[in-house]
Formats: C-alpha cells, sequence, structure tokens
C-alpha cells in the first residue's frame, strides 16, 4: 500500500491500456488552452518525468483529450497538486459525465460518473479513477486542470500562464473497475 505494508499477493484479469502515450501527453493527446511541460517533478516511481498542466490567460476551461470507443471503460491517471489544486476526469462527447478531485486535500469534489475513486500513493500523487458507460458514439476522455476555486470542468477561469497541476501514468481500460497501471509509449499494451 502507499505506506509500504505489504498486502499479499495481487492477482489481475488480463487488461490492456488503450491510451497510446500514457506518460508523455504527445503526440496524440491534443490540448485545448493549456500547455504540458515534459519532466516536470518527481512522479510515482521517484523518476523526474511527470509533466505539468498549465493553462493558458483565456477564460475558458483548460484541458487536454484524446478519442475512444464505446463501451464500458475506466480512466486512470496520477495527478498532484502544484500551484494549483483541482482537476477534472470528464467523458466530453456523449454523456458528459465527469468527476472532480481535490489534490490538496485528497478528496471529491463532485461528479456524476458511474464510479470513480481518488487514492493516496505517496509524497502527493494521488491514483484518480472514474467509470462510465458509452453506449453508442465518439467518447473523448479529457484531463482538464481547474484553479484553486473553480470545482468542474465547465466552469470558465483565465490561468496565469505559468501555474498548474502535474500527472502521470493515465490509464484507459475496457471494464467497470482499475487494475494496476500498465505503461504505453506509442501503442496499446496489454
Amino acid at each position: 500500500d502507499a505506506e509500504g505494508n505489504c498486502l499479499g499477493l495481487l492477482v489481475e484479469e488480463a487488461r490492456t491500456n488503450l491510451l497510446t502515450y500514457s506518460e508523455t501527453f504527445t503526440p496524440q493527446w491534443t490540448t485545448q488552452r493549456l500547455s504540458s511541460q515534459q519532466n516536470a517533478t518527481i512522479s510515482p516511481t521517484g523518476e523526474n518525468n511527470a509533466v505539468k498542466l498549465i493553462p493558458n490567460t483565456d477564460n475558458s476551461n483548460h484541458y487536454l483529450y484524446q478519442t475512444y470507443s464505446a463501451g464500458t471503460h475506466t480512466w486512470s491517471v496520477y495527478a498532484k497538486a502544484g500551484e494549483y489544486g483541482r482537476i477534472s476526469l470528464w467523458e466530453g462527447g456523449v454523456t458528459a459525465k465527469y468527476t472532480s478531485f481535490d489534490l490538496v486535500n485528497g478528496t471529491k469534489l463532485q461528479g456524476n460518473a458511474d464510479s470513480d475513486s481518488i487514492t493516496p500513493v505517496g509524497n502527493g500523487w494521488y491514483r484518480l479513477t472514474m467509470t462510465i458507460t458509452v453506449s453508442s458514439g465518439t467518447p473523448y476522455f479529457l484531463l482538464a486542470a481547474l484553479n484553486n476555486e473553480v470545482i468542474s470542468h465547465s466552469v470558465s477561469f483565465s490561468g496565469d500562464g505559468v501555474s498548474g497541476i502535474y500527472i502521470w501514468g493515465a490509464q484507459l481500460e475496457t471494464g467497470s473497475f482499475p487494475t494496476s497501471y500498465i505503461p504505453t509509449s506509442g501503442s496499446a499494451v496489454t
């Protein structure tokens, strides 16, 4: 667990991380009104390979996204507060289901996902998860950076072009619950 206690064997079914770039967030991710800074801080692995998401000065929402296929999926990402301390996981193409999290206090702010969770993993990092079912259409997996006052992806704010949050280790898997993180760097990995 996060405190280093041995909990026994972990037995999981086979799963595939459908996101082809789980740690660099380029080039398959599309950004809207934010920039990403690679190697911005220490990730949960202890390496300097986490990404900083920095909202620009537009008075709008600020996010990056990828499309995927319909079905029941679970998204997860590791996130840590920077100068800003909030984030939303959001399906923006069909259902508009989302969950917003407070990365300073380690709590869920609000949302309407089928299920979600926030789990501390040490050094200020949390693994965030959200499960939803999309029956048809083209869903979008979005990560929205929020400032310290906004509680929803749909609320506009003006960033300062410097402040942001940290992310690492994104995963999108078919299924109704999260499994252990599967890193990718150019293709889906089972």
